[in-house]
């Protein structure tokens, strides 16, 4: 039993480290946004993400463990009255439509930077292939992220050791704590939306009691981990990562290929996953016809054109202020819920 729990839980961590991992993470571009300009200290902010999207991550998985949730408008309804779950539900399925921008963006990005290519050859590259899965439903390009993540962590970690062996002088700016904090919780609160949206249809996986915590205390660990060896690879190459749209290309040198091959598919799948999950949202709300994927492709494309750490820096966040109220809310229901469910075993 012990096993099967231990088992269980890594599988959880990993597919957690797979939700937050996307391109803007390990393309350095996150890192660079959110946590680069307040140089060492920027580490206090990894800190203070890792624990909340930590937290985010056992009460999503404990609250659908303890009331048999299906799915994520159940996980909503149950945290918020009707009219709010609606209300966040949209919000939901917005930010899928930014991912998949922000991934036709990166592509673009990906292959100016690496190939000298024209930024709308990528774009429209990731946006025709997308189209063509959709097509001939090839759903099976989706399950490539259970051996993308943790390939693109061993890349990071290759990179991050190679690195670090440079005898350059990191930087030490200082931006304020206040900042700091509220930069870290934006962070947090837009990749949130991706772990209630994953976890909230994993509930058969969650039967154990033991399972949500320790696999959120073995989340956390390991996306401090990559996190700190990112940033501080990152910050002894300041220049590259505050100018490039994605510097880790840049820092990887020999190995920028194989990165790239990495990056450009966890960008596919990322942006199927989301194509599709806007398709379904589309049939259920509007009964929309099989010509959807190409308007949403096409418009994906223009809106892509913006560039991907514009996307990151400027749309990221906005998503990440709305989202705090999610994971705020989110967050104060769990703590009420355990707190009634410990006063009422009292009496």
């Amino acid at each position: 039993m012990k096993n099967n729990v231990l088992k269980c839980s890594f599988l959880l961590s990993c597919t957690f480290l797979g939700a937050v991992i996307g391109a803007g993470f390990a393309s350095g571009r996150e890192i660079a946004e959110f946590f680069l300009p307040f140089g060492k200290w920027g580490i206090l902010g990894l800190f203070t993400a890792c624990f909340v999207l930590a937290f985010c991550f056992y009460a999503v998985t404990k609250t659908v463990a303890e009331n048999s949730i299906k799915n994520t408008y159940e996980y909503l309804e149950h945290i918020a009255n009707p009219f709010f779950a609606k209300i966040i539900y949209v919000f939901i399925y917005a930010f899928s439509f930014v991912l998949l921008c922000a991934m036709t963006a990166g592509s673009g990005a990906l292959f100016k930077q690496m190939f000298s290519l024209p930024y709308i050859f990528g774009s429209a590259l990731m946006c025709t292939v997308c189209g063509v899965i959709f097509y001939r439903n090839i759903y099976g390009i989706l399950n490539a992220n259970a051996y993308l993540a943790p390939m693109m962590i061993f890349g990071i970690i290759y990179i991050g050791i190679i690195s670090l062996l440079d005898t350059r002088e990191a930087f030490s700016d200082f931006g304020g704590i206040a900042q700091l904090f509220v930069s870290s919780l934006v962070y947090a609160s837009y990749n949130s939306v991706g772990i209630i949206c994953v976890f909230c249809e994993m509930g058969d996986m969650l039967k154990n009691r033991r399972t949500p915590l320790l696999s959120a205390v073995m989340s956390g660990i390991m996306l401090f981990a990559v996190s700190i060896v990112l940033f501080l690879v990152l910050l002894k190459f300041k220049d590259d990562a505050l100018t490039l749209e994605l510097p880790l290309l840049k820092i990887a040198g020999n190995a920028s290929l194989f990165y790239t091959v990495l990056m450009f598919f966890a960008m596919l799948t990322t942006a199927v996953s989301s194509l599709f999950s806007l398709i379904k949202f589309c049939s259920n709300s509007f009964c929309a016809e099989k010509n959807t994927a190409v308007y949403i492709c096409a418009f994906a494309f223009l809106c892509s054109l913006m560039g991907f750490s514009e996307m990151v820096s400027k749309v990221y966040p906005v998503f990440g202020y709305i989202g705090l109220f999610l994971i705020v809310y989110s967050g104060v229901k769990f703590v009420l819920d355990r707190c009634n469910k410990k006063s009422k075993s009292l009496k």
